[in-house]
């Protein structure tokens, strides 16, 4: 009866310690996953309606207030951070671990496309576009050249700073300048750093290895040399940033503020809390 006492006490502990670690691991995952909260645009994404918002009048200027507003905002910090795709134009001879795709066995080089009535030969690559506060809130290393800085975050021509993962390095050197497709539009690409080796960004549980990334800016202004189109197709995509949070029981003051901007703006946006 002893010995069976002694199991049952035993059972009784590793139960109550295995649930006490269940829960600090819950708790722990909690609070790291309440830090980002993405903001995004449900509406035109479930509806495949964009095109109609963009064509709406003074819809540039709505966006271009509403971002402000949120930069100005003192409830949240609001970074422009927006994994997406570079496509390099001509025949790709580079190595497949840096094209898009290759981490799900997918070959997506050297794909033929037509743009303006001339057919391309283009290969995806991974990029993210990040503000000087997304910069600034991840500072990262790099091995040479130059970080980007303030003219860089001006779009005045299809000219596209580049910062490159450390496993282009090998193929590319500082000034060099690379055809690509940016947005369906042909810019020049122009190379001006490297990353350190090894460079990651983490976000909650999203882990951005940068190696065989490139990071662009995100544009603070763009000239109105720029074709109008483009304009509102960048700054509509760069709204599809982060709210980031010190303190998780800001979300819901963090959340009215947003609903607040959005209907002050007429626009679909909202704080999510996932990704």
């Amino acid at each position: 009866m002893k010995e069976r006492m002694k199991v049952i006490v035993i059972f009784i502990i590793i139960s109550v310690l295995s649930c006490v670690s269940l829960f600090m691991m819950y708790q722990e995952k909690n609070d790291f996953e309440q830090q980002y909260f993405h903001l995004a645009d449900l509406q035109n994404i479930q509806n495949d309606s964009l095109g109609q918002l963009l064509d709406q009048d003074n819809i540039l200027e709505r966006l271009n207030n509403f971002k402000q507003e949120l930069k100005e905002s003192e409830k949240f910090t609001f970074i422009e951070f927006l994994p997406n795709v570079v496509e390099f134009i001509g025949e790709w001879d580079k190595p497949n671990q840096l094209v898009n795709g290759y981490e799900y066995g997918a070959d997506l080089k050297n794909q033929t496309v037509h743009v303006n009535n001339k057919e391309l030969l283009i290969t995806p690559i991974n990029c993210i576009s990040m503000d000087q506060d997304a910069w600034d809130l991840y500072d990262l290393s790099l091995s040479e050249g130059n970080e980007f800085a303030g003219t860089d975050y001006s779009l005045t021509e299809k000219k596209l700073p580049l910062i490159l993962g450390s496993e282009f390095k090998e193929y590319y050197d500082i000034g060099d300048e690379i055809p690509l497709l940016y947005f369906s539009e042909e810019w020049t690409g122009v190379v001006q750093g490297f990353l350190e080796d090894d460079e990651v960004i983490n976000q909650d549980w999203n882990e951005y290895s940068l190696d065989t990334r490139i990071l662009v800016p995100s544009f603070k202004e763009m000239s109105d040399k720029i074709d109008e189109d483009l304009r509102k197709k960048i700054t509509y995509a760069e709204l599809e940033g982060d709210v980031v949070l010190k303190d998780k029981a800001e979300y819901s003051k963090a959340n009215k503020e947003i609903k607040k901007l959005s209907q002050k703006y007429n626009l679909p946006y909202e704080l999510l809390r996932g990704y």
